[in-house]
């Protein structure tokens, strides 16, 4: 058997019989600064090459297979050039052995092909004089320095012992079926324009044992182009590092599961003028690192789809050692789709943040700072007001919003009847549905839920077209102070239908015993502009400034009033008292009915 050794130094060739190990060789070495490769060359099979200075490629290399190449410390191979497209190739079943701060930097024009097969990988390793191999850029180290390098390709291939494993600063490259392990800080790190070529492209590596975490991505664009094979886990950090940014425009990228989480340091943001979707698959795990905007921003025209499974949430959450990250937030300029559906959101300062219509249903929204949901109104730069609430009443189905700080929604008051009724919203420190004081224009059925509704401030319903609103028996409203309560057909036209049952009453009352709540005049304020369809039936009113004040002839039936500060009763006006019958009065202080 013939072996070929070239020591890559004084440019010495010799022709040796016998096996010559890669770690040892007893020819006379005198270092100079570089040598150029500048004309295509072959290395050929079964080799034993020693590098002992800077080797810089401007044509094509091929290793032959099985080869063993030494490059001594310091020394870096480098595959760049302004002119050519210079290509080193290695052949399967070769092992690279790198001193200290030896490596393979690919550049400017440059590819990389080291294709092995599973019988016979290609290693790239450190040698026996140092502990870790490699720069602080990483072993093999992609970077054209704003220009594009070439094809970049590892399959079959095992990089261990180095600094970084793979650095890829601007390119796609292709890594599949490989190992990279025992690294000194990440397996693969994709920076700046780095990212795998795609989802295709990066399938079955295994990346374990690293001082640090097995993959990091810096633009949030290329995550999308993992695969979700793979073994990334067993590393000092187990995640797959994102340091936020957005995806581009007109593009769908797809976050797929694997068997470490995700680990967000930024923002992720959608939030593009042009079309830009970001689908998370079921099973997915989405750490966020604690800040101020340390979430997921979604607006404009984007969609964002994050649909799981009864048995494989979508789980967005904190990293371990942070207290709260900044939440999912919903621009109130959004025109595209936002939906939630077998999702976990804990540990947020608030769940979700929505100022436009959105879907949530079957999720879990727990352990927030402060609120689970919050549903925004604001006027936004086109000047029209934008809500945030339900897509509709079909799209907010079964969700379990418990142990946040505060309440599990805030919502304001135009768009209760979005809610379906359905769903858990206890165990919250405050329990209850906050309600926003609002002109309520559109007609609706508000539902009963498992927690009080809260209204803030004054509830008006009427409109131009006239707006009706029927409330279901055992909805109970509290009021937090002087100037909550509730008016229907003030200044517009308007309904206020309240039909309790006899066994389950509708309850308007005071949020703390200590306080009085409702307008000047009244806590239920039924202006002269209230339809005579307005009704109250088996009401338990109380603990108001008065309990109903009547300014038009509506029917008031088998309601119970009780200790309001004045009157259960006041009518303005007289002859407006026809259908107010078979009431029920307790310590009022100033009287049952004032007339």
């Amino acid at each position: 058997m013939k072996s070929y050794v070239i020591v890559i130094g004084i440019i010495f060739f010799s022709i040796l019989s016998g096996c010559i190990s890669p770690l040892k060789n007893d020819s006379i070495k005198v270092p100079k600064p570089s040598v150029t490769i500048s004309s295509d060359t072959i290395w050929p099979a079964k080799g034993i090459y020693h590098i002992t200075c800077d080797l810089y490629l401007e044509a094509f290399l091929a290793v032959g297979d099985s080869s063993s190449i030494v490059v001594d410390s310091s020394v870096v191979v480098y595959v760049n050039s302004h002119t050519a497209n210079p290509m080193l190739t290695i052949g399967k079943g070769t092992k690279l052995y790198f001193g200290k701060y030896a490596g393979i930097q690919i550049g400017e024009n440059g590819s990389f092909i080291a294709h092995g097969n599973p019988t016979s990988p290609i290693t790239f390793t450190r040698d026996s004089s140092t502990d870790v191999w490699g720069s602080g850029k990483g072993g093999i180290f992609v970077n054209g320095y704003g220009h594009s390098t070439g094809q970049v390709s590892l399959k079959h291939c095992i990089i261990e012992y180095a600094t970084i494993g793979l650095n890829d600063s601007c390119t796609f490259i292709e890594l599949s079926h490989s190992t990279v392990k025992n690294c000194l800080h990440e397996g693969v790190v994709f920076n700046d324009w780095g990212g795998p070529k795609d989802s295709a492209s990066f399938l079955h590596n295994v990346i374990t044992e690293n001082g640090s975490y097995p993959l990091t991505i810096r633009d949030v664009a290329y995550v999308g182009n993992l695969s979700g094979t793979g073994d990334f886990s067993g590393n000092a950090k187990d995640g797959i590092l994102i340091f936020g940014g957005g995806i581009y425009p007109y593009t769908v990228s797809v976050w797929k599961k694997h068997n470490v989480p995700y680990v967000v340091k930024s923002v992720v943001r959608l939030s593009g003028t042009s079309p830009d979707s970001l689908i998370v698959r079921p099973g997915c795990r989405i750490e966020f690192d604690s800040g101020q905007y340390n979430g997921m921003e979604i607006g404009w025209a984007c969609t964002f789809i994050a649909i799981g499974t009864e048995s494989e949430p979508i789980v967005f959450t904190k990293e371990k050692s942070v207290q709260n990250w900044a939440g999912v937030r919903v621009d109130d300029v959004f025109y595209g789709q936002a939906n939630f559906k077998h999702c976990v959101i804990e540990y947020a300062n608030t769940g979700i943040t929505a100022g436009a219509p959105i879907t949530v249903s079957n999720c879990s929204i727990k352990n927030c700072r402060i609120n689970g949901i919050e549903f925004t109104k604001t006027r936004n730069f086109n000047g029209q007001i934008a809500y945030g609430c339900p897509k509709d009443s079909s799209s907010f189905l079964n969700n379990v919003i418990t142990g946040n700080g505060s309440y599990a929604i805030t919502i304001y008051a135009d768009r209760v009847g979005y809610l379906p009724g359905s769903g858990t919203f206890t165990g919250n420190g405050a329990d209850g549905i906050l309600v926003h004081g609002d002109i309520v224009a559109k007609s609706a059925l508000w539902k009963n839920h498992d927690v009080p509704f809260v209204i803030d401030n004054c509830v008006d319903i009427g409109s131009a077209a006239g707006t009706i609103i029927t409330i279901e028996p055992g909805c109970r409203f509290k009021f937090t102070k002087i100037g909550s309560y509730i008016q229907v057909g003030n200044t517009n036209e308007g309904t206020l239908i309240a039909s309790g049952l006899p066994t389950d009453s509708i309850v308007f009352s005071n949020l703390s015993e200590t306080i009085w709540w409702g307008f000047a005049s009244a806590g239920l304020r039924i202006g002269n502009y209230a339809t005579s369809s307005t009704s109250l039936r088996y009401c338990d009113i109380s603990y108001a400034t008065n309990g109903v004040y009547v300014d038009a002839a509506v029917s008031i039936q088998n309601c119970f009033f009780h200790d309001n500060r004045q009157y259960g009763i006041y009518l303005s006006k007289t002859g407006i008292d026809g259908r107010i019958m078979d009431n029920t009065f307790s310590n009022n202080i100033l009287g049952e009915i004032y007339q």
